[in-house]
């Protein structure tokens, strides 16, 4: 995508992954798209809405492993149930919130075909949980950033809206950051454009990078913090030499879609179809279909993971109209790729090299969810609802192994299958590593301060040490939180 397609895009930032052997054949060159919210509340304002934490052996990896004293699971839990306002009165309260400012939702319609889903997935040994609670592993209906009314919860109307004109926060819309400026090792301020206009601001105390897992690295690059030899290669003054951009982290994800037997459309809530009925429900009533994010989940391993309470796989599935959909991302994986800059224009996008499947371990987990999923749709109870041909693998060229009664037993069609359809999972992170800042690998110290610079703080999830095995909204969140709990308590704000 060039700089000045990105620069006109209303609500979102589109960026192209790298291309590599083994993933994204579906698209041109082999260039998988990455969607970022680009509107108050960033990506938690574009995404689907799933509320999912991550493992609490994560957060305690983050700590004990990366040196991110402050940030194990017993540190983030309480911060996670500050911020979140969760409507369904059957949580266990000891892992969840009710007074948050942000809404979390249980579905209000769930449609025949998904519980006979997850009855599937029960008959195949995995039982009910809650994924956000004390044991992940496990199977639910999904809960939503939606709200009571039906509405979606996002970071821009739950603390913007309620709030729009604070005395100590001024908001300036469409504005394009392009630098921070420093005194030396301090930052100052930035520079910033608005309507094809520069302005310069200056912080009084602190600078906080909040741009997300791709523009706060681009930032920081362009800006003279990053790896000492590619910044000079690219003309830019180096003023201090970190490893920005290195640990880059994005959840591989592959969709599977299969159609509906027709006598069986009955049994879905046909979203798709957005009927006079639904709209009525919707605008009259906040209810149906449309007021809820219906899915089932799964965190599930695969053969390979050791830490079977520490699942490395996370399944979704959901419907629309006559079509049964099912996505699954490795939450855990070993192989970790770059962000590099391309051009000293702000306008122009890094070079994203997520380096999917570099470590062989990550292939064979991918190969193995897959198979997972292909042996729901063809051998659990479930099947009897699907349309399933070879037509899946042959219509994009793959092998179907007519010797083999299933495809779930055709291991070369999976192999083409997933070269084919391996995409973004849009939860990228880690550019910007935060830990110990003994550590050579990392950018920030556990109170978000760039190391080695003064005054500047990055604030998102480009400081996850390793991506969280679950959606990254929750976790982005608890982030922001954490960082406004350190600024008001080193000023006595």
């Amino acid at each position: 995508m060039g700089g000045e397609g990105n620069r006109l895009r209303v609500n979102e930032w589109l960026y192209y992954n790298e291309p590599r052997t083994g993933f994204g054949q579906q698209y041109a060159g082999g260039r998988a798209p990455d969607h970022k919210g680009k509107t108050l509340g960033g990506s938690t304002a574009h995404n689907a809405m799933v509320f999912n934490r991550g493992n609490s052996r994560g957060y305690d990896e983050w700590a004990n492993t990366y040196g991110a004293v402050g940030w194990s699971y017993r540190d983030v839990l309480p911060v996670f149930r500050e911020w979140e306002n969760n409507t369904d009165p059957e949580v266990n309260p000891e892992y969840h919130g009710t007074r948050g400012p942000i809404q979390i939702s249980s579905p209000q319609v769930i449609s025949p075909l998904i519980y006979y889903f997850k009855d599937a997935l029960n008959e195949l040994g995995f039982k009910d949980t809650d994924i956000n609670g004390p044991k992940q592993l496990g199977t639910m209906f999904t809960q939503s950033f939606i709200t009571a009314q039906g509405f979606r919860a996002d970071t821009g109307n739950a603390f913007v809206d309620p709030n729009p004109y604070p005395d100590n926060l001024h908001i300036v819309c469409k504005a394009f950051v392009t630098k921070i400026l420093f005194n030396g090792l301090t930052a100052i301020g930035v520079e910033f454009i608005v309507n094809d206009i520069s302005y310069t601001v200056y912080a009084n105390k602190e600078v906080i990078v909040s741009g997300g897992a791709i523009n706060s690295p681009q930032l920081l690059m362009l800006s003279g913090l990053g790896p000492k030899r590619h910044l000079q290669s690219l003309g830019i003054r180096v003023v201090l030499d970190l490893p920005v951009g290195d640990n880059y982290q994005n959840q591989p994800t592959i969709t599977v879609a299969v159609t509906i037997k027709p006598e069986y459309i009955n049994l879905t809530d046909r979203v798709a179809a957005l009927t006079t009925e639904q709209l009525s429900l919707l605008y009259f009533n906040q209810s149906g279909p449309l007021a809820s994010s219906v899915s089932c989940a799964l965190h599930y391993n695969t053969p390979n993971n050791v830490d079977k309470e520490w699942p490395n796989g996370i399944l979704y599935a959901s419907t629309a109209n006559d079509t049964f959909i099912m996505y699954t991302n490795l939450g855990r994986f070993k192989s970790t790729g770059t962000l590099r800059l391309q051009s000293t224009s702000p306008y122009v996008p890094p070079v994203i090299d997520a380096n999917w499947f570099a470590h062989p371990d990550d292939r064979q987990d991918v190969l193995d969810a897959t198979m997972l999923i292909f042996y729901i749709l063809e051998r659990s109870s479930f099947a009897q609802y699907l349309q399933i041909t070879s037509d899946l693998f042959g219509a994009i060229g793959c092998p179907v192994c007519p010797d083999k009664q299933y495809l779930y037993e055709c291991v070369d069609g999976l192999k083409c299958f997933v070269s084919y359809y391996t995409e973004s999972g849009y939860h990228p992170g880690g550019g910007c590593r935060m830990g110990s800042t003994h550590r050579p690998d990392v950018v920030v110290d556990p109170q978000l301060r760039v190391k080695g610079i003064k005054n500047l703080r990055v604030c998102d999830s480009s400081v996850f040490p390793v991506l969280p095995n679950s959606n990254t909204a929750s976790a982005s969140i608890m982030v922001g939180y954490k960082c406004a709990k350190y600024i008001v308590n080193h000023y006595n704000l």
